[in-house]
């Protein structure tokens, strides 16, 4: 996760809870935020965040399912 230049130089920490889909063969889709840190450099960052670990693994065809969703926290600190 990288921390944002603005975010270091106001010295801006926090958690943000993202919500996001991984569908059968990775893709992620509905990134959105469901709890903000309170600062928009933060919460634009997790979202960058979620989208540049994707593509994420393949959902095996054992897991019965055709996607799954997820929240995680990330938090940012200094």
């Amino acid at each position: 996760m990288r921390y944002p230049s603005a975010a270091k130089r106001q010295r801006l920490k926090g958690e943000v809870r993202v919500r996001f889909t991984v569908a059968r063969n990775g893709s992620v889709s509905g990134i959105r935020i469901v709890r903000s840190s309170g600062s928009s450099v933060l919460d634009q960052a997790a979202l960058e965040t979620v989208r540049r670990a994707a593509p994420f693994p393949r959902i095996p065809d054992e897991a019965g399912r055709s996607s799954w969703g997820f929240t995680v926290p990330l938090a940012f600190r200094r």
